[in-house]
This record gives C-alpha cells, sequence and structure tokens, in this order.
C-alpha cells in the first residue's frame, strides 16, 4: 500500500471543490464574482492567482460549513 503524503489544497483546489459544493457551474460562479469563466477556469488550475480573493471568501466559507 503506499502512503500519501498530505498537503495543504492551493486556493484554487479550494475554490474549485467549494464551488462543486455549492452546485454552483463556472458560468454562474462567474456571475457572481464578475470574473470571466475562463479566468475561473485558470484559477482553479493554479495557472492564475485571483486578483480579488475576497471575492471569493464567502462561497469558501459556507461550502466549508456545508454538511453532505
Amino acid at each position: 500500500m503506499q502512503s500519501q503524503t498530505s498537503r495543504p489544497l492551493s486556493f484554487g483546489e479550494n475554490l474549485r471543490r467549494a464551488r462543486l459544493a455549492k452546485g454552483y457551474s463556472h458560468e454562474q460562479l462567474a456571475i457572481v464574482t464578475g470574473l470571466t469563466e475562463a479566468e475561473l477556469r485558470q484559477i482553479e488550475e493554479g495557472a492564475e492567482n485571483p486578483r480579488q480573493p475576497e471575492r471569493f471568501r464567502n462561497l469558501l466559507d459556507c461550502a466549508g460549513r456545508q454538511r453532505h
């Protein structure tokens, strides 16, 4: 069995998880944040840092408290 090393998730990984947990598409999150879908995809993939990360704070906070 191979052990996995734990590393903190990047902002983009957290954003993707939060977006999916809330059931948002890229299009819906783009409307909420004022970014383009392409920008969101780049952020989720780690290719770009968000210009205004505070726009995502509430989404991430809410998703973190959500239970399945």
